[in-house]
């Protein structure tokens, strides 16, 4: 045994520092529980007072109310999301825009052929024609993608672009 404490012997101040330093981090442990011991403490004096009992009924009675008008406003706010999500399929989504020569005798792509498609791919194809002369519009209606009047083959390309996201 002796050997072991002459052995201990060098190493004796860093064995108190560690023991000191393990010390101070227990009482600051033991100040920081008992801290929380105080402070759970006076909340258990607090809600046990008959006075206090009543105001805690009341404010939980408040609580359940305004949670019943969250559940209310949003199961509202969900209705409304749905049906603004069902309108939204009847707008405008999906645009195809094609420019092209109609006549061998112009240039410039003064024609066009213009696709607007809603989310169900119904819309309307509109192209004009560009001549020496003038210039005519068109406008057929489509109906899942495809219209019951012949189309051109700009209109067709016009429509594929829009049921491609523009592309």
């Amino acid at each position: 045994m002796g050997n072991f404490f002459q052995n201990l012997q060098p190493y004796i101040q860093y064995i108190v520092i560690f023991d000191t330093f393990l010390v101070l981090i227990l009482l600051i442990l033991l100040f920081s529980l008992s801290s929380k011991v105080k402070e759970t403490n006076r909340l258990l004096r607090w809600l046990s007072e008959g006075e206090r009992l009543q105001d805690v009924k009341l404010l939980l009675l408040r609580q359940q109310t305004f949670m019943q008008e969250v559940d209310e406003n949003f199961a509202s706010l969900k209705r409304d999301l749905k049906e603004l999500l069902e309108k939204h399929k009847e707008t405008i989504q999906k645009v195809g825009f094609i420019r092209f020569d109609a006549f061998k005798d112009t240039g410039g792509e003064l024609s066009f052929s213009l696709a607007l498609l809603n989310g169900k791919n119904e819309g309307v194809v509109i192209s004009s024609l560009h001549g020496r002369e003038g210039s005519r519009v068109y406008g057929k209606t489509i109906k899942n993608g495809s219209s019951l009047f012949p189309l051109s083959d700009e209109e067709k390309e016009a429509i594929r672009r829009a049921l491609s996201g523009g592309e």
